[in-house]
């Protein structure tokens, strides 16, 4: 049942669009992934409206995991989905969202392979007995990696030393290849603290606040105290 629900989400997912997933590792080793979608339009003439397809987008999501976050929108020919979910790095490819893209890791002490799932592959350059036309194929994917810890090795494409962001791109010239790198035990805390202070802003900002409206209200009757002493 599980299989038949995956290759039913790979075929509404990717079939026809581009796929860019941003990843985060933390230093305890979570992984925080984005996967974003373009649909085009005439991919979901199926649906009676925007909220049908997204209603049926996410009963099939929830047969891998509840622990995300859907966001679906329309604009122009496209239609751009969102998936947000946590996973720790040693369960990707084999629980939770990441089966979608990935297949298997393989870990080595602090060195890691991610390798592509075959379903990917497929919808990359399909083999002979899938009836697939060109205009449905995955034109490619693009997996950008932001690390909270500094990287002895990477195999990828392009690097940002400014936000620690390794980035890979996979397409149907290069089918075989896995996402490879190697965490050092330094750690990158220009990197760390910008990313604390965006993800817990609304906490930071209440404190702020509660912290204000203390200092403010004890400065009033402190006035008042004394203003009724005179």
């Amino acid at each position: 049942m599980k299989k038949i629900f995956f290759i039913c989400l790979i075929f509404i997912l990717f079939c026809g669009c581009t796929a860019e997933v941003d990843m985060v590792v933390t230093t305890n080793q979570k992984v925080e992934e984005k996967i974003k979608i373009a649909i085009a339009q005439h991919h979901i003439l199926a649906y009676s409206s925007l909220n049908e397809f997204k209603q049926n987008y996410r009963n099939i999501l929830d047969g891998y995991d509840k622990n995300y976050s859907l966001n679906v929108y329309s604009k122009g020919d496209t239609i751009t989905s969102i998936v947000k979910n946590k996973d720790q790095i040693d369960s990707l490819g084999v629980e939770g969202m990441s089966i979608l893209l990935f297949q298997k890791i393989e870990k080595k002490e602090r060195s890691y392979v991610l390798k592509f799932s075959d379903q990917v592959k497929d919808l990359l350059q399909p083999n002979l007995e899938m009836e697939i036309e060109e205009e449905e194929l995955l034109k490619e994917i693009k997996i950008h990696i932001q690390f909270h810890n500094v990287i002895e090795n990477a195999n990828s494409d392009s690097y940002n030393s400014k936000s620690n962001t390794y980035t890979w791109i996979m397409n149907k010239d290069n089918l075989d290849r896995n996402i490879e790198f190697t965490i050092a035990k330094e750690k990158r805390y220009d990197i760390i603290i910008p990313y604390l202070i965006k993800k817990y802003f609304d906490l930071i900002l209440l404190g702020v606040l509660v912290v204000i409206v203390f200092v403010v209200s004890l400065f009033i009757i402190r006035k008042a105290k004394r203003e009724n002493a005179i």
